[in-house]
């Protein structure tokens, strides 16, 4: 499935992940669609509903990591004024 739809939604998911599992979810697109086994309507709200969960986490996650970075500079400041 390479239509510019499934492109387009594969745009609103991280870059790693799309890096990663891009090609695996155009297989298994293709395949659920070939076996008629969900719409395209469907399958693109699906996909759509996904990206956002993903870019949530990816939110959390870089937002997680700036806090621990943010504290051990702290760490490191305070112990060198000691």
């Amino acid at each position: 499935m390479k239509t510019w739809l499934f492109r387009s939604l594969l745009m609103l998911y991280p870059k790693n992940w799309r890096e990663r599992y891009s090609e695996e979810v155009a297989d298994l697109s293709a395949e659920l669609l070939a076996a008629d086994e969900v719409s395209r309507s469907r399958l693109a709200l699906e996909l759509t509903t996904s990206a956002l969960a993903e870019r949530a986490c990816s939110w959390n996650r870089t937002r997680t990591l700036a806090v621990l970075l943010g504290s051990a500079a702290l760490i490191v400041v305070v112990a060198a004024l000691l």
